[in-house]
């Protein structure tokens, strides 16, 4: 079995989540629900200051989530470079 992981830019990411948050209830944040409530800037902060209080997978570093210290991928790919995409 073959095994590969996409990862995508940490920012691209975040930016995704931050957009998503008005329509997925699993990503939110104290004082600042979704994009309606705050800006990206302010999103960021919230995350920034409280890292540790986020246990939902939208605000853990892929790597964790992936486990690339106990998963071996054959293949780890990015998510924003065109050779990857088209290589997967």
């Amino acid at each position: 079995m073959t095994r590969v992981v996409m990862l995508r830019d940490p920012l691209e990411r975040a930016f995704s989540a931050f957009e998503n948050s008005a329509s997925n209830g699993y990503i939110t944040l104290p004082g600042c629900r979704n994009i309606r409530y705050c800006s990206f800037a302010e999103w960021i902060d919230i995350i920034y200051h409280n890292t540790s209080n986020f246990a939902n997978e939208h605000f853990l570093p892929e790597t964790k989530v992936a486990q690339l210290d106990k998963v071996h991928y054959h293949y780890v790919l990015r998510m924003s470079s065109a050779i990857d995409r088209a290589f997967l």
